[in-house]
């Protein structure tokens, strides 16, 4: 049972969310992009440590010992919760750099209203992105501790 609901996690959510097209299209007259290739990110991250609870669950009440095919399964949730932190992180330097820009053409040309607004909503993007950020990796240091736990209680 366990097994069928960590296989249907594949990496395949991972790269087909990365590779997607943003949500909502772009304000016209925009230069730039600023949609998040992982708006969905944290609920990805919980996707993937719901199972693991479950299964954890599972093996106290059983008293299961974990196997290798556990333990890489674990490693592959954590280095997609890391590969998840780095892509946001890229995005967020993106972002970052066309805050940078904008404020250049901003001081050039103070009086143009629409360059204020992408500013405005440039730097609610990057907030938000911040926060998803900080967010994962606070998923990822509580992953840790329960794989933790989840080794140490295997090997009693």
């Amino acid at each position: 049972k366990l097994k069928k609901k960590d296989n249907s996690l594949g990496g395949s959510s991972l790269s087909d969310q990365s590779n997607s097209s943003p949500s909502t299209p772009q304000r016209e007259g925009s230069n730039f992009h600023t949609e998040s290739r992982l708006s969905e990110g944290p609920p990805l991250a919980d996707q993937l440590l719901e199972p693991r609870e479950d299964k954890e669950a599972h093996e106290d009440s059983s008293h299961e010992i974990e196997t290798p095919e556990t333990r890489i399964k674990m490693i592959d949730q954590m280095e997609i919760l890391r590969e998840q932190q780095k892509i946001l992180s890229e995005e967020m330097e993106l972002q970052s750099n066309s805050f940078k820009r904008l404020s250049e053409e901003a001081a050039k040309a103070p009086q143009n209203e629409e360059i204020k607004e992408e500013i405005e909503n440039l730097n609610g993007d990057i907030k938000a992105k911040n926060d998803q950020i900080a967010n994962l990796g606070k998923q990822i240091l509580d992953f840790v501790i329960a794989s933790h736990d989840a080794l140490d209680k295997s090997d009693i």
